[in-house]
């Protein structure tokens, strides 16, 4: 069995069919277990990232968290070897060792292989690859079923020669590089933007007129006093005729999007208290894990309970009050998140006290961070693109 898309030897001519093999065949156990040493430290391992230094802020260091580390013995890793964790390998938890020597939790099984293992970890971590790996997880706890070794060595595979295996990893490389170097300039976007935010939010840096001359003193608002903010509500589920329209039902989640899940009809948006909202309204979720997120509506459509829509007065820039809020938002979370589940109280929101520039100034702000906005957002859509094309060349390279 053969995939849509190969790659030739150097003159021209074919490599040979690829072979099903057991994984047992081409991978073996790394079962060396020490101490953590200079030449061998403690490393880290995550869903997203594979392994990683522990001071990384992406992780979330619970192994670290041990006591008598100098004492404990870890498992040995490589440069280059697969690591997966049996219990998130469902989630994408395979990863070819890409820091280098080091030891991680006895937890994670470690492989060796005789093939290229950059081949392999692309051929691991297709959908297709960690959906068959699921028949084979064990356990009566769904969220604590994992694949022991001698299951995940026991699958087969579909393995092209050494040379075609070596030119397909290359190639996939160039696109991971590409996203990873796409990846540190949206970083950098995104630093550059915060670190404006703060000299402009804490006034160290102001516009001037077309003049040269300066704007007024910035002046204390309560958003209360120069907004009017509603929420909305829900149609009750399982009447079908109040889900069969074509007005976007926005969801806290969904306030970033161009597009929504769920629409409404006008008899479900009659027969609740469901708000409609226009494009360009400021949208601020006030529930649960997006509480405090806030945006500019991409849609016109219809918001729930989650959900506060503010209106500002004329003489106040809606981007500049979204960034004013973005700004202090850790702030804000620290003082008025109320209950369990982490929510904000609109009347808390009415509260808020933020210093406001005059609307020429404010005007001046929101396109200074809006450009800011436009390059991250095409930085975000080259990252997709470059993710997209690879996906489909895995598509077609892989049986």
């Amino acid at each position: 069995m053969n995939p849509r898309l190969r790659f030739k030897r150097a003159d021209g001519t074919d490599y040979p069919d690829w072979e099903e093999k057991k994984l047992g065949e081409i991978l073996t156990q790394r079962r060396e277990m020490q101490t953590i040493s200079e030449e061998a430290p403690l490393l880290a391992f995550t869903i997203e990232d594979g392994v990683i230094d522990p001071k990384d802020k992406k992780t979330n260091k619970r192994d670290f968290l041990i006591k008598d580390k100098e004492s404990k013995k870890f498992q040995l890793t490589k440069y280059d070897d697969i690591i997966y964790n049996p219990a998130n390998i469902k989630f994408g938890a395979i990863h070819r060792n890409k820091f280098g020597q080091g030891v991680v939790s006895p937890i994670y099984v470690i492989l060796t292989t005789n093939q290229n293992s950059g081949f392999l970890e692309n051929y691991f971590k297709r959908r297709s690859f960690l959906q068959q790996t699921k028949k084979y997880l064990e356990g009566t706890v769904e969220k604590l079923r994992t694949l022991k070794s001698e299951n995940f060595l026991s699958l087969s595979i579909n393995l092209p020669c050494i040379e075609e295996q070596e030119k397909i990893a290359d190639c996939l490389s160039s696109f991971d590089n590409l996203i990873s170097i796409y990846n540190e300039q949206l970083k950098t976007l995104q630093e550059q933007k915060k670190g404006v935010m703060q000299k402009i939010f804490n006034q160290k840096v102001r516009f001037k007129k077309e003049d040269g001359t300066d704007y007024p003193d910035w002046e204390e608002k309560k958003i209360g006093d120069i907004c009017k903010t509603f929420s909305g509500g829900t149609p009750r589920t399982g009447v079908e005729e109040y889900y069969n329209g074509n007005i976007n039902f926005i969801r806290s989640g969904e306030i970033h999007d161009s597009n929504t899940e769920l629409f409404i009809s006008e008899e479900g948006l009659k027969n609740s208290s469901a708000k409609i909202v226009n494009v360009g309204d400021i949208l601020l979720a006030l529930y649960g894990a997006t509480s405090g997120e806030i945006d500019l509506s991409k849609v016109n459509g219809a918001i729930n309970q989650a959900i506060l829509c503010i209106r500002p007065q004329e003489g106040f820039n809606k981007k500049f009050i979204v960034e004013i809020f973005r700004y202090n938002k850790n702030n804000i979370l620290k003082f008025y998140l109320q209950g369990g589940q982490g929510n904000l109280s609109a009347q808390n929101i009415l509260k808020l006290n933020f210093p406001f520039p005059c609307l020429e100034e404010q005007q001046k702000i929101a396109n200074c961070l809006s450009a800011f906005d436009e390059a991250i957002k095409i930085k975000k859509e080259q990252i997709k693109t470059a993710k997209e094309l690879k996906k489909g060349l895995l598509q077609q390279m892989f049986v």
